[in-house]
């Protein structure tokens, strides 16, 4: 993956050049200065630190003209008008949350992640297999072997989630009783309920700069244990269970790429 890591004034300015209004998902008002005096300073200092950084060179022979770099050009470019952008955060044990999204065109996609409060880092990926393994090892899945699935309705799972959070373990694997879940495999979705590791992962249909459709699930759990929880449909009362894997997150995210595309 080719990576970038640009100051917030150089983002700011690049986004500028593409009469870019907004970054979906991304919430930092200072990308986007409204006070005149402040934009003007922000894309002064964002221009000057391009050219420091080699990002804007001189063109020979033609005073006062300037090349932009042409990969940097089209990263950000897809970022500001993508097709669809899938944001992915995760918390593990005794660990601050991370954030990453990524924004997706027809060819190729960007991995943009906030390295600390003055500078971004983006990455343009040109293979699908390389953001899902990016998005598994972010959220720490593993392999798993087993096809275990069902569904619950969804005041029946959200009575599920009272009954681990209140420690009453028995009551819970009661409530499962007919999901067809093997009792092991109750034992490791209560675990990884009650658990501190947390996840999830949207995934957006974006139209004229505006997101038009999504589709989410949350991620309990890592490692061998994590266990995926999402809405079956929009039509359906259920809610579904199902392990999480490496394998198992990229077919959710393949599957919700092209129900939204319909």
């Amino acid at each position: 993956m080719n990576g970038v890591e640009l100051t917030r004034a150089e983002f700011s300015y690049l986004l500028a050049t593409l009469n870019c209004s907004k970054v979906i998902g991304l919430d930092d008002p200072s990308l986007f200065p409204t006070n005149p005096s402040v934009r003007g300073k922000t894309y002064k200092k964002g221009r000057r630190e391009l050219e420091t950084h080699g990002r804007i060179t001189p063109i020979s022979d033609q005073p006062d003209e300037f090349e932009l770099d042409a990969m940097l050009l089209e990263t950000v470019s897809i970022i500001a008008s993508p097709n669809f952008m899938i944001a992915t955060t995760h918390a593990a044990e005794k660990s601050q949350s991370q954030l990453v999204f990524h924004y997706l065109s027809d060819d190729n996609t960007v991995e943009l992640t906030a390295q600390d409060e003055k500078n971004y880092r983006l990455g343009l990926i040109t293979e699908s297999e390389i953001m899902f393994d990016r998005i598994a090892e972010m959220m720490q899945l593993r392999s798993y072997n087993g096809i275990a699935e069902a569904r619950v309705e969804h005041k029946a799972f959200e009575q599920l989630m009272k009954l681990v959070h209140k420690g009453k373990l028995e009551e819970a694997e009661e409530l499962l009783g007919s999901s067809q879940l093997k009792a092991d495999e109750v034992k490791s979705l209560l675990s990884a309920i009650e658990s501190n590791s947390r996840g999830g992962l949207v995934v957006v249909r974006i139209d004229s700069g505006e997101i038009t459709a999504g589709r989410r699930v949350s991620i309990y759990g890592s490692g061998k244990t994590a266990w995926m929880i999402f809405h079956v449909d929009a039509q359906s009362t259920d809610t579904g269970l199902r392990p999480c894997s490496e394998a198992s997150i990229s077919e959710f995210i393949v599957d919700f790429l092209e129900e939204l595309s319909n």
